[in-house]
């Protein structure tokens, strides 16, 4: 088989065929997959970060590869460094079994192989299904004494920050910090207005080496934008200084396929995994409109070969014996200053009531006495929060059910296209044509009153539930809950509740939980 030289540059290697590779040469274009090509210097150029898997890929075509010395110490300095990640990797899942394990918690086996793949990966894509544990995945898979940007929508850069506290106390989470960069065991979590921001105001020649990049809802970056054109340039400088750049998303095809090329490239897996634009269309058989517009036909097989060599995809159905029949997650939103005040006077006056009710019976009921009116005034705040978690979660992860206290929440949910209500005010008949409409399929969702729709129901189309607020009788709770868990549901069911980040809302919360552990496991 012929031979290829390989020269080291600044950041990357040129491969070059030593001869003329004849019948070969569609051989050695499939083996470079993950360079590109100069037509100038007429050589294949790989990045620096991608010159150990370009080099396996061409040994097993056949090849002969006759690498310059810093080449090839690239290549054994990186062989070691992904030795001794997955080492720190192994490491830290035993340390974080050890401290789960104290507080009745454990990662899943298709979690710690997540985590296992992923630090393994210098640009690779996440794309489990909801409710699967990316976030944990991605944050136990950091590696140690690094500086660390998590990119992700306004409304999760606070959930971000308790499951860093909770999963990486090695980590010190700052949210939106100055436009500066991270210095390692700090872990920015910021928006994309800070990402952009720094792409267009600040040098990059201060960009330390060994930045470690997450960006959560990655699907956002699926076409032509001046935010997509910020987080490419930003991945692509983070990779040149041997950094890491990982995407998270359970749907990295919205619309067309087009969109996931477009995430791949952005955060440096696209070469890798389809060489380039022209071999990608050809395996999705596009062909020209009439408009010269792009048809996309059938995938051919190879496309989800190529695309696991990047990414990592688990369904619900396919780890369904690891999965509980009911997981739980919390997602603290923010609030306005005006009412955080209201809550710290409310809190000054909740202290004991709040010990007393943590010290009686599981199923006692917390009366709240002459703050009804301030509750329901967060549960109208919590509106927008729980607007973007529907439109976050998407279609596919549907129908859903959003489950309140209160009513201008389910007023909200009211004026939604595709969606109905269960409440006090709804009457019989509409009542049963609602839940036959879910489980028909014919909605996108219902918004159920916990008291109004907590028995009686089945309401197991749906396996995704958000809980605006509770209600403070536990066992409401769980009745509520258990309008998915009946005989007929098919999937795990993920239960989410919107929690303000005050320590009033989080205290009632910390409460709840446990007395719903409690009954849960009495019963």
């Amino acid at each position: 088989m012929a031979t290829i030289l390989a020269t080291a540059h600044k950041t990357y290697v040129a491969l070059k065929p030593a001869s003329f590779l004849a019948d070969s040469f569609q051989k050695y274009r499939t083996a470079c997959r993950g360079s590109r090509y100069d037509p100038k210097s007429r050589s294949s150029i790989v990045p620096k970060h991608a010159w150990p898997t370009v080099l396996q890929q061409l040994e097993e075509a056949g090849f002969t590869v006759k690498a310059d010395s810093v080449a090839e110490s690239w290549r054994v300095q990186q062989q070691a460094q992904q030795t001794s990640l997955l080492s720190d990797a192994t490491i830290r899942i035993g340390q974080l079994e050890n401290s789960l394990r104290v507080r009745g918690m454990r990662l899943r086996l298709y979690q710690m192989t997540g985590i296992r793949w992923l630090a393994a990966q210098r640009a690779a894509l996440l794309a489990d299904e909801q409710g699967l544990g990316k976030t944990v995945q991605a944050l136990c898979a950091i590696p140690s004494s690094v500086g660390v940007i998590i990119e992700c929508p306004a409304s999760l850069r606070l959930l971000w920050r308790d499951e860093c506290l909770r999963w990486r106390s090695d980590l010190t989470p700052l949210v939106e910090p100055a436009l500066r960069w991270p210095n390692p065991g700090e872990a920015y979590i910021v928006s994309e207005g800070w990402v952009r921001k720094r792409w267009a105001t600040q040098p990059w020649e201060g960009l330390p080496k060994n930045v470690y990049l997450v960006c959560d809802e990655a699907h956002r970056y699926k076409g032509r934008s001046t935010r997509t054109a910020a987080m490419s340039s930003v991945c692509a400088d983070i990779r040149r200084n041997d950094g890491w750049t990982v995407a998270l998303t359970g749907t990295p095809i919205m619309n067309t396929p087009k969109e996931l090329y477009t995430l791949l490239l952005v955060f440096g897996a696209a070469r890798k995994a389809f060489g380039g634009w022209t071999e990608y269309t050809k395996l999705w058989h596009t062909k020209r409109g009439r408009f010269k517009e792009t048809i996309w036909g059938e995938p051919s097989a190879e496309v989800k070969l190529r695309f696991s060599a990047v990414s990592l995809r688990r369904t619900r159905q396919e780890v369904l014996p690891e999965l509980p029949s009911k997981a739980y997650q919390t997602i603290p939103c923010e609030v306005s200053l005006p009412l955080q005040r209201k809550m710290d006077l409310a809190l000054a006056t909740l202290v004991a009531k709040l010990d007393e009710w943590e010290q009686s019976s599981p199923t006692a009921e917390l009366s709240i006495g002459g703050h009804s009116a301030l509750m329901r005034d967060l549960a109208e705040a919590k509106i927008p929060a729980m607007q973007e978690w529907i439109e976050r979660m998407g279609s596919d992860c549907g129908p859903f059910l959003v489950f309140s206290m209160h009513v201008a929440p389910l007023e909200a949910l009211a004026n939604l296209e595709g969606w109905k209500v269960l409440s006090g005010d709804t009457p019989m008949k509409d009542r049963q044509a609602n839940v036959q409409a879910l489980q028909e399929g014919r909605l996108k969702g219902l918004g159920v009153s916990i008291l109004a729709g907590g028995s009686g129901l089945t309401l197991t189309a749906a396996h995704n539930a958000l809980f605006v607020d509770r209600s403070y009788v536990p066992a409401e709770n769980l009745q509520a809950e258990d309008r998915m868990v009946r005989f007929g549901q098919l999937h795990p069911v993920l239960i989410s509740t919107l929690v303000a980040d005050h320590k009033l809302e989080r205290r009632l919360n910390e409460i709840l939980t446990i007395k719903l552990t409690t009954v849960s496991g009495v019963l």
